[in-house]
């Protein structure tokens, strides 16, 4: 994909670039446009790209140590924060940061958290039969 993300920035004429795959469905216009204006007003200083995630509540190892979490006192998952997982539905950088990097984020993204049932990607169709059964239950919502 580096090869892609490279090719495709060195085609348009443009200063930045927002990187939006239709692979999160469940993603909207508020979200999109939320994103945007948070891009907008970030501190270009700190940050130099928005990069989606999602916020992981699950027990995590590294190199076979705990990443986030301890034994004493033992939280409940969903106590548990600071993991979060690049979710790709939205990253918004500078068209010269994603050919320098070759990817679709900054050296210093600034991290826009979406909802983990909103971010959904779908790659296989178990992720598709989730979203399609989010997307129902939320038009049901809506009447």
């Amino acid at each position: 994909m580096s090869d892609v993300y490279e090719h495709l920035a060195n085609q348009v004429n443009t200063d930045y670039i927002a990187w939006i795959p239709v692979t999160n469905p469940m993603v909207n216009e508020l979200i999109y446009k939320d994103a945007v204006n948070t891009f907008q007003e970030m501190d270009n200083i700190k940050y130099d790209s928005l990069l989606s995630v999602h916020e992981l509540h699950e027990y995590l190892y590294y190199n076979e140590k705990p990443l986030n979490f301890s034994r004493d006192p033992w939280l409940r998952s969903q106590d548990l924060t600071g993991v979060y997982a690049v979710n790709f539905a939205i990253n918004i950088l500078s068209k010269a940061a994603m050919i320098n990097n070759r990817a679709t984020m900054g050296d210093r993204p600034n991290f826009f958290v979406i909802q983990h049932e909103l971010a959904i990607d779908i790659d296989y169709m178990r992720d598709f039969l989730l979203a399609e059964i989010i997307y129902k239950q939320q038009l049901e919502e809506s009447k």
